[in-house]
């Protein structure tokens, strides 16, 4: 903390006149703690993964095309929870899926189990969040090209507004600025790890 303020801190025994949640107790339960309900030991270990594998498989399975919209979760990333990308032909016959089969490997610095699914994918920024709290905004900037495990994908083929279009970052080029509607965001959260 700096400023005027600096040093100092609110203590729990603070007193608000008139305040309701008063007296014994009450700096226990307004006390900051963190804490997970993720299972530690036993089978529910890894249901995240194998929920977010199944739900990755599922998108795949239901037929996946070059240039529709992803976000897909992105591990270990200070900056956000999701990455937003669009799907890119990146494989044999323009494809932007292939399946992976064989031994647990690594390619395109992703690991990959048999069965899963790599996807080409040109990822987008983030610029800033949204002036309403209704949207985010996400600007296309130098295409960067990347290949995900499938089991990252939550969320697959949505809607983002267009909300302007600028002048060229590189010769042939625009950029683009989207705003992705919050509720895609949490329906795509709800398969996070």
């Amino acid at each position: 903390m700096g400023g005027p303020g600096e040093g100092t801190c609110l203590m729990s025994d603070y007193k608000v006149p008139a305040c309701e949640r008063t007296g014994a107790g009450v700096a226990a339960f307004y006390q900051w703690h963190g804490a997970s309900c993720r299972a530690k030991a036993g089978g529910e270990v890894a249901q995240p993964d194998k929920r977010a594998r199944e739900h990755g498989h599922a998108l795949a399975a239901a037929g996946m095309v070059p240039g529709e919209r992803v976000l897909a979760e992105c591990f270990g990333d200070e900056e956000g929870e999701m990455w937003l990308g669009k799907t890119v032909a990146g494989f044999e016959g323009g494809s932007c899926v292939e399946r992976y089969t064989g031994l647990q490997a690594t390619e395109y610095k992703v690991a990959f189990h048999d069965g899963d699914y790599k996807v080409a994918v040109q990822w987008y920024e983030q610029l800033v969040e949204g002036g309403s709290s209704e949207r985010r905004e996400f600007k296309m900037g130098k295409p960067q090209i990347g290949v995900i495990n499938i089991t990252a994908l939550r969320a697959y083929g949505f809607h983002v507004d267009v909300f302007s279009v600028g002048p060229p970052l590189r010769p042939g080029a625009r950029s683009t600025d989207w705003r992705l509607p919050l509720s895609t965001e949490a329906e795509a959260l709800t398969w996070y790890r």
